[in-house]
């Protein structure tokens, strides 16, 4: 099981179990919220960088070509 944890308090941890069809990004132009699919998800991973990665809604992404 993958999962995010992050520390609310000295006192508090909070984890959330990751799963493929739960992954969420925002358009990084017009910051619709879409949800990431499995094979981008695969391809962000396999290219080792998940900080600089920019992913763009539909719309945005037909402009930006």
């Amino acid at each position: 099981m993958l999962y995010i944890k992050t520390n609310i308090s000295d006192d508090v941890e909070m984890k959330v179990d990751l799963y493929d069809d739960e992954i969420y990004t925002q358009c990084s132009k017009c910051g619709k919220e879409m949800q990431v699919e499995t094979e981008v998800l695969r391809q962000i991973l396999q290219d080792g960088d998940l900080a600089s990665t920019s992913l763009y809604c539909g719309k945005c992404s037909k402009e930006e070509v």
